[in-house]
């Protein structure tokens, strides 16, 4: 007569086996994260690399690769948020410093990245903060025949103060000059003219306005950026700058 088998029972994995599964997850995990550190460590030197030569700056601009990493972000060289400092940026004459600059999409190919060589990273948009101090700014206008020094008035408001030749004599004026952030740079346009001495006629009234007015180019920010703001501070002017479809090239 047949004999009832008893219930199953199933054997649960021992401890040795669930130690192994998890040795193996930290395993591979710490692997991830350990390539994600060496990819972002290797980025950030290439990344700076470019960003010297793109700019000519002669010190090694402070490069930081923001956020965490997916291995498919790693293998195609993209990195979402990337963070570059330069004490400062000159153009001609004009100089900034204090130079942010946030890249959002950045891609830069992989082969680059491990042969430690690349000549150029596209950015999918880009935004920037510099100070245009008050000595670099009298500094721009001696440079550029401009014999007026810049004090600030308001948030928007600075006063340009000095002598110019007008209609065969020498005005000593000061102007309140609005600033305006246009596609050329900043503008800075009097809005309304305090002239010493005798009184100017209206042909020479305007010819002091034009005189006083300035163009300050901005290619001195970097990677192309350009101007779209800026505010009146104690220390200088406070500029911002934004760009999209920006290439980085050595």
């Amino acid at each position: 007569m047949a004999t009832r088998a008893g219930p199953v029972r199933r054997r649960r994995p021992g401890r040795s086996t669930t130690a192994a599964a998890l040795a193996v997850v930290l395993g591979t995990a710490a692997l991830v994260w350990g390539i994600g550190g060496l990819t972002r460590i290797g980025a950030e030197s290439l990344l700076a690399r470019v960003a010297q030569q793109d700019t000519g700056v002669t010190q090694l601009p402070a490069v930081r690769v923001r956020g965490g990493f997916l291995l498919d972000d790693l293998v195609r060289g993209r990195y979402g948020d990337v963070e570059v400092r330069l004490p400062a940026a000159e153009s001609g004459p004009l100089r900034l410093t204090a130079v942010q600059v946030r890249l959002q999409g950045a891609s830069m190919p992989f082969h680059d990245m491990l042969v430690r060589d690349a000549h150029h990273v596209l950015v999918d948009r880009g935004t920037a903060e510099a100070v245009l101090t008050w000595a670099d700014l009298d500094r721009y206008l001696r440079l550029t025949s401009r014999p007026v020094t810049a004090d600030p008035v308001s948030d928007s408001v600075v006063r340009l103060t000095g002598s110019v030749r007008v209609g065969g004599r020498t005005v000593a004026a000061s102007a309140e000059a609005t600033l305006t952030a246009t596609a050329d740079g900043l503008a800075l346009r009097p809005s309304r003219l305090d002239p010493s001495g005798p009184g100017l006629d209206g042909a020479s009234a305007l010819l002091l306005r034009q005189r006083l007015t300035v163009l300050v180019p901005m290619q001195a920010l970097p990677f192309g950026l350009q101007v779209t703001g800026v505010t009146v501070r104690d220390d200088g002017l406070h500029l911002r700058a934004a760009g999209t479809g920006l290439l980085l090239q050595d």
